[in-house]
């Protein structure tokens, strides 16, 4: 419910953004689209999804799962833990050839929230291990967020990024119309010293 903005530092040699690894390769829309069950039982809660999605560096298209499984142990704290794998990949698919875990815990009561979160994948073809471990909090209208990430191919790579957001809600005494701030700052640690900064300004009225 918070607007944020966020971003990271390391890019590839084409200058695309390299996120740190968070368990969600195999969420969401797919290009050939996807299928998932859900279901409750009492606290706990069972999802298993799938994404199809286009590979053009490969001879064929990438095929995932995720199942995920969550417990609601009281009424303000919830545990969660799940894990991704692309059925197709192989040595022609190295970029998608790994096992992904991850598992989060959540802790809410009146206005203030927690959560905690960690991932962790190891590729089969390459030597590479990503990890990550991230923290949000959520005061009122206030966010904070840090995750840190490594690449670890022999050598390890970590970055750190931070995010923080606030609204001003009925700015002006108008209702439903809210200013929200959002920032952050990412930052490499390796020989280039990469890093990024951004900062926003969002301006949202509900008709």
């Amino acid at each position: 419910g918070q607007d944020t903005m966020l971003d990271f530092a390391k890019v590839d040699v084409n200058n695309n953004v390299i996120e740190p690894y968070r368990l969600k390769d195999a969420r969401g829309r797919g290009d050939y689209g996807q299928v998932s069950y859900a279901k409750s039982l009492d606290k706990l809660y069972f999802e298993v999804g799938s994404l199809f999605k286009e590979n053009s560096g490969a001879d064929q298209n990438a095929v995932f799962v995720r199942p995920v499984v969550a417990f609601q142990a009281t009424d303000s704290l919830r545990f969660a833990a799940g894990m991704e794998a692309n059925l197709t990949a192989d040595k022609a698919d190295a970029e998608n050839d790994y096992l992904g875990y991850g598992a989060t815990i959540k802790y809410a009561v009146s206005d203030f929230s927690l959560d905690v979160s960690y991932a962790y994948r190891d590729f089969d073809t390459t030597d590479q291990e990503d990890s990550s471990i991230g923290a949000v909090i959520q005061y009122k209208r206030f966010g904070l967020g840090h995750i840190y990430s490594e690449t670890d191919t022999g050598s390890k790579e970590k970055m750190n990024t931070t995010w923080a957001s606030y609204e001003i809600a009925n700015v002006m005494d108008v209702q439903d119309f809210s200013i929200y701030l959002g920032s952050y700052f990412s930052k490499v640690d390796n020989d280039n010293d990469d890093q990024d900064v951004g900062v926003r300004v969002r301006f949202k009225y509900f008709f």
